[in-house]
């Protein structure tokens, strides 16, 4: 389900989003009406106290939990934001009707100074092939 960070992180965030709204509605109902919750009913002020706390508690977790997510998603944007204006810059760079570079690898794992591109070579090779016009 969550095979790359992004989608763990959206993951994480909506989980912990939801984490964090349930957490808080408990706090409220603990403090305002016990009665409702079934284990405390109308214990002292003690426990009720206590269970609001480990409901704040849950609730700061989840919204640390959340907070996280948000921050590593923002960082991810904008890394590729940046990633992105580059590409564009680069793509600038080329000439009009070109829209990526063509390079062949073999040539250019060849040296220049080597005996294929010399001018007593027995092969049949005429060095490296022209490069294309530009208009």
């Amino acid at each position: 389900m969550c095979s790359d960070p992004v989608t763990l992180a959206t993951c994480c965030a909506g989980y912990s989003a939801v984490g964090t709204i349930f957490m808080l509605w408990v706090s409220v109902m603990v403090s305002r009406q016990p009665f409702y919750i079934a284990g405390i009913g109308n214990e002292e002020e003690e426990v009720i106290r206590q269970s609001r706390a480990s409901a704040v508690g849950a609730m700061g977790t989840f919204f640390i939990s959340f907070a996280i997510s948000m921050a590593y998603l923002a960082y991810n944007k904008h890394i590729f934001e940046k990633a992105d204006s580059i590409v564009e810059e680069r793509m600038e760079l080329l000439p009009s009707g070109m829209t990526e570079y063509n390079v062949d690898d073999a040539f250019v794992t060849r040296s220049h100074h080597s005996e294929d591109f010399s001018e007593d070579s027995d092969d049949d090779s005429d060095g490296p092939p022209p490069l294309p016009e530009i208009s």
